[in-house]
């Protein structure tokens, strides 16, 4: 989300620059933590707060109705959410993989789908950065789970872009 880490990063940044930002959080908490924050650092017309969960269609939903409500559109997505599990083949549960791929991967998917969805409407592009890792392209032990979600969100990535080129949507990934 973007209520803490480097997703709260990236939101200040954009807001820095001049953009409209919608921050967001599973962590309803953490949320209105970073609400107050951003209402003091750049005032209530700049950012709009919104609770999502990437493994829920509806708060995903939600919040990319906040974001047109608020600002009138969509013109770039983050896809940020993220966890780490860190365990060796023996020890990592189905729980653990299932959980990695819900977040990291079909989120990434929900998320973009649901921000594409918009930008065809609008009919003038956007843009679509996706938060991946390092671990997606290099490999190490105790990290079957994280390094192959890694892995397939970075390919989710290039298929998106090749997809999305023609609607003028740009699809990019950072490493971290």
């Amino acid at each position: 989300g973007s209520a803490g880490g480097i997703g709260k990063s990236i939101a200040k940044k954009f807001a820095q620059e001049g953009a409209c930002v919608v921050i967001n959080d599973m962590n309803e908490e953490r949320l209105e933590e970073a609400k107050d924050e951003f209402k003091k650092q750049f005032g209530r017309d700049v950012f709009v707060g919104s609770v999502l969960d990437v493994t829920k269609a509806d708060t995903i939903q939600n919040a990319f109705n906040d974001a047109v409500l608020a600002f009138g559109g969509v013109d770039i997505v983050i896809n940020n959410a993220g966890l780490s599990i860190s365990k060796s083949i023996e020890d990592h549960s189905e729980a653990d993989w299932d959980l990695l791929y819900d977040v990291l991967v079909k989120g990434q998917f929900t998320v973009t789908q649901k921000g594409v969805e918009i930008m065809r409407k609008q009919g003038f592009g956007g843009d679509v950065l996706n938060i991946v890792s390092k671990n997606a392209l290099v490999s190490g032990p105790n990290n079957a789970g994280y390094g192959s979600a890694k892995a397939a969100q970075l390919h989710l990535s290039r298929l998106n872009a090749a997809e999305l080129g023609g609607d003028k949507i740009r699809v990019n990934v950072v490493n971290p």
